[in-house]
């Protein structure tokens, strides 16, 4: 009876393996007449190999939604590669500092456990960036048999510790801490630059008149005269001289030693700066024209370079004025000052009025 059960139980275990044979044979045999389309690289650089964060670009086809990418490093290991960004065909990858250094590397694409899913080509990493030769993917066989599973072997010795993996992302910004107490003042600066002019402000309103202050002392007296001459130009006589008031009308030369050119002495020094004229018609014939009166200042019975002159009109009493202020002559107190006229018009009858004003100061 034992024995009979014993053998109903392995030929059921019989069974349900070659069961489990068939359906793995058949499973296979599916998947080797459909397989997934190769998964290639065509072309892999280097970005940013002098700075701190070196990347590997990859180029080719049929990368998948989630590819993952080996380089080998020393002591013949495969170190995975963080990817940043990928697509079906773009990989970028960050490289480290045992990835960038200049050498040839394996490098390894995967999308899965096939072996179109997997692709490697040897690169080599230098000066210029990198260069690498295309592998070829291997082409899977035939399905074998299922065999019994084998008793479990002896655990092996450890292998040596592989390399550091690549540094992780920056982790979230920690919260602010309490803020510590104020540090002792720092020196002065040094004074900045001057800012640029600010534009006028609007003008304020007129303030309040004040009170008036009290009346100053009494300045000392000036030092400026004035002279007043006026007269009327005598007739046919084409010069004549006067002081600085009279009238010499008898003086028409300085023969005979007469000076009527002289004048009279200045009671202060002073600069004769302005000489102001006018020239009037009081009285003309039917034929007569227009008279220049004219004006030169002597000092010293010697004529300077200061003159001064003024033309009437023919209408009657129309006064002409000219104000001069050329040549200004310095005199002392006691210099005489001399006036010498002329007019350009000697018609007996016309009468022509003129004046001078002289300002000295």
């Amino acid at each position: 009876m034992k024995r009979n059960t014993a053998r109903t139980i392995i030929l059921v275990l019989v069974g349900v393996w070659v069961s489990l044979v068939v359906f793995q044979r058949r499973t296979l045999g599916a998947a080797a007449a459909t397989p997934p389309p190769q998964l290639t690289i065509s072309k892999a650089v280097v970005n940013g190999l002098d700075t701190h964060n070196p990347t590997l670009t990859i180029e080719g086809a049929n990368f998948g939604a989630g590819p993952s990418v080996y380089i080998g490093i020393s002591g013949g290991a495969l170190a995975q590669l963080t990817v940043l960004s990928a697509t079906n065909n773009f990989i970028n990858a960050q490289l480290t500092a045992a990835t960038s250094a200049p050498g040839t590397y394996l490098l390894v694409v995967s999308r899965g456990p096939s072996t179109t899913d997997v692709f490697s080509i040897a690169i080599t990493i230098g000066g210029a960036g990198v260069t690498g030769a295309q592998g070829t993917a291997g082409i899977s066989g035939p399905a074998g048999p299922v065999g019994a599973a084998g008793p479990m072997g002896p655990a092996g010795p450890a292998g040596p510790a592989g390399p550091a993996g690549p540094g992780g992302s920056t982790g979230p910004t920690g919260s602010t801490g309490a803020m510590g107490p104020a540090g002792p003042m720092g020196p002065a600066g040094p004074i900045g630059p001057g800012g640029p002019m600010g534009s006028s402000g609007p003008m304020g309103p007129n303030g309040p008149m004040g009170p008036a202050g009290p009346t100053g002392p009494t300045g000392a007296p000036g030092t400026s005269a004035t002279f007043l001459v006026t007269g009327t130009a005598p007739g046919s006589v084409l010069k004549w001289w006067t002081g600085t008031s009279n009238f010499y009308s008898i003086y028409t030369s300085t023969s005979g030693g007469e000076e009527p050119a002289r004048g009279a002495p200045m009671p202060l020094a002073c600069n004769l700066k302005s000489v102001a004229m006018y020239a009037s018609t009081n009285k003309r014939g039917l034929s007569d024209t227009t008279d220049t009166i004219a004006l030169t200042i002597y000092k010293n019975n010697s004529a300077t370079a200061m003159t001064c002159s003024a033309t009437s009109t023919t209408t009657l009493h129309q006064a002409v004025t000219n104000t001069c202020e050329s040549n200004p002559v310095f005199f002392n107190a006691g210099d005489t000052l001399g006036l010498e006229w002329t007019h350009s018009n000697p018609s007996f009858t016309l009468f022509t009025q003129y004046g001078a004003g002289l300002r000295c100061e």
